[in-house]
């Protein structure tokens, strides 16, 4: 590769210098390789973690297709590329890429680190570089398309309707018929807000004004934002620091609260910081309280 270190997952060098070729790219590739999610290495549609699980080469018909099946711990589809107008097709897996029809089969070259595209006299050169190999292939152009693939754990359609984006670019907030709040990944399984506090704490990533905004337009029955923070206060660690930054900034007080800043204040767990501020807001809410 010329610009992207696959091996430390870093394509800031090739985003860099992208500007100055995109143009000179076959309208698909540059298409694929100037997707804002194209390299998001924690984002849904970036090409790291997939793994290819079918290579087809027509050699005659100068195509190749392949499959890369998505990562179930952060993909929500799988990434379809195919190439048309191929002259040259590497596979560095142990396995020869001469013929017409071949079919490479799954784990081809482990899961994928990164990948690059870059001008060539023929179109374009793509080379995707996996963990156990790479595939280099140059042709007059590509397209790349995602494609939602149903799983044997997927909830029947309509079980549930997602609501809120909480901000972790993969779980929302949501109801079912029956009116009841859960927590879940769109089109996956869903779970009950109240078991899935620890993924609620997500919105924490935001300031307490902004999220506050993003919340008025739900119903009462939703989650109460008092209730996340108490959670994230007794978690301790660094989620514990959000809690008290959202308390300092507005977020309004309650007994519930109170009662959990006065565990952090006294348990020698957290940060000396952490309880001299839990101790200013409790101080605070007691004198406001008139106690």
């Amino acid at each position: 590769m010329r610009h992207v270190v696959a091996s430390s997952f870093d394509a800031s060098a090739y985003l860099g210098a992208l500007p100055q070729f995109a143009g000179q790219l076959p309208t698909g590739a540059a298409r694929f390789a100037t997707d804002p999610g194209h390299y998001d290495l924690a984002g849904s549609r970036c090409v790291k973690d997939l793994a290819v699980s079918e290579l087809l080469h027509d050699g005659p018909a100068g195509t190749v297709r392949i499959r890369y099946a998505g990562n179930p711990w952060k993909h929500d589809e799988d990434l379809i590329v195919q190439y048309t107008g191929v002259t040259r097709l590497d596979v560095d897996a142990g396995d020869p890429s001469e013929g017409s029809g071949k079919v490479y089969g799954p784990g081809l070259i482990g899961h994928i680190m990164l990948d690059e595209i870059l001008p060539a006299p023929e179109g374009c050169r793509h080379e995707i570089a996996g963990h156990r190999g790479r595939v280099v292939v140059v042709c007059a152009d590509l397209t790349a398309t995602w494609v939602r693939v149903p799983r044997p754990d997927d909830p029947p359609p309509g079980s549930w309707t997602p609501v809120l984006a909480l901000g972790d670019r993969w779980h929302w907030l949501g109801r079912t018929p029956d009116g009841t709040w859960v927590v879940g990944v769109p089109h996956r399984r869903a779970d009950p807000a109240e078991d899935s506090l620890d993924t609620l704490l997500e919105v924490l990533a935001g300031s307490w004004p902004a999220t506050a905004r993003r919340w008025s337009g739900l119903p009462p029955q939703a989650p109460a934002l008092q209730t996340i923070v108490r959670h994230a206060l007794v978690c301790g660690d660094w989620r514990a620091r959000l809690a008290l930054e959202w308390l300092e900034q507005g977020l309004p007080m309650s007994e519930d609260l109170a009662g959990a800043l006065q565990v952090v204040q006294d348990d020698r767990r957290y940060g000396q910081r952490e309880r001299h501020r839990a101790r200013r807001l409790w101080k605070s809410y007691r004198r406001d309280a008139g106690h």
